[in-house]
């Protein structure tokens, strides 16, 4: 256990550094509460440039919950205009 015990020590002492950086960061939080309702901060509202009665999509993948803005149609006026629209094949010729 002797040998053993200053890489114990090293790894922990990278994990507890970790930790603390994770914990310690400028990371927003936020809590649900018993309605199951979250605050987003406000400096994270600010930053995003989120209004009051904004809709959201919710994804749930690997233990992550992301909230994603919808956005009015609007906003993606011109967003595909260099897109290629010729050289596709028909629906007939796919495999």
């Amino acid at each position: 256990m002797g040998g053993n015990s200053g890489t114990l020590s090293r790894r922990l002492t990278k994990l507890e550094s970790l930790l603390i950086s994770y914990y310690t960061s400028g990371m927003a939080r936020t809590v649900v509460s018993t309605k199951f309702q979250i605050v987003i901060p406000k400096d994270v509202r600010e930053e995003t440039g989120l209004r009051k009665g904004q809709t959201f999509q919710v994804i749930s993948k690997g233990g992550v919950i992301s909230l994603v803005p919808e956005r009015p149609l609007s906003d993606l006026k011109g967003f595909a205009r260099s897109a290629r629209s010729t050289g596709f094949r028909e629906k007939r010729d796919r495999l």
